[in-house]
């Protein structure tokens, strides 16, 4: 089975027994309906380094659980390193180990990275040129400044 049916078959087993993604992620908190825009919620997914984090992907969430868009932050929102040669990799190395949190939640997260790991590097990838683009245009502006 490809994880994108490993992920589906989850899912609707997590609809069959009434819970959701998102309630493991809330766990127990109440929905609070539009207080993230249209979405329940979202959450983010960070390699985590001794003095330095990168983040590698957001999923939102709808509000019956099931995921609905992949987005990624620039460095500054959540302090992490410029390192594009290796953002690459830590998507393709990214796992959670199974003793972090609710089993489901934990295969949720893993099976999103193993179904959607080229979209998640594009969107790194893209990330990482709009980045080098803004650099070039304000050193350009300094260089014009001066």
């Amino acid at each position: 089975m490809t994880p994108a049916l490993d992920l589906l078959k989850l899912l609707e087993e997590l609809d069959r027994k009434g819970t959701s993604v998102i309630d493991l992620v809330r766990g127990g908190q109440p929905l609070v309906p539009w207080r993230s825009h249209t979405e329940a919620g979202y959450f983010h997914t960070v390699r985590l380094f001794a003095g330095h984090t990168a983040h590698l992907a957001a999923i939102s969430m709808t509000t019956d659980g099931w995921p609905q868009a992949l987005f990624t932050l620039n460095l500054w929102a959540m302090g992490d390193d410029y390192e594009p040669a290796r953002l690459r990799r830590y998507v393709r190395e990214f796992r959670l180990a199974e003793q972090v949190g609710p089993p489901p939640l934990v295969r949720f997260v893993n099976l999103m990275f193993q179904a959607f790991g080229p979209e998640i590097e594009r969107l790194q990838d893209e990330k990482i040129a709009r980045l080098d683009r803004y650099r070039a245009v304000r050193a350009a502006a300094r260089e014009a400044a001066s």
